[in-house]
């Protein structure tokens, strides 16, 4: 029997796997932007 709990624990675990998810793509994408030279001006926030 699938409880009211376990069915809010599996939406809450797949918005984590959401979020995980997006954060890795964040920083994929922040590592791309590293790769090529970043003008001065954005070195400063250490990407």
């Amino acid at each position: 029997m699938v409880t009211n709990e376990s069915l809010d624990l599996n939406k809450h675990l797949r918005r984590e796997k959401g979020i995980a998810a997006a954060l890795e793509e964040i920083v994929v994408d922040c590592q791309h932007l590293r790769a090529k030279q970043l003008p001065p001006q954005l070195q400063q926030f250490n990407l």
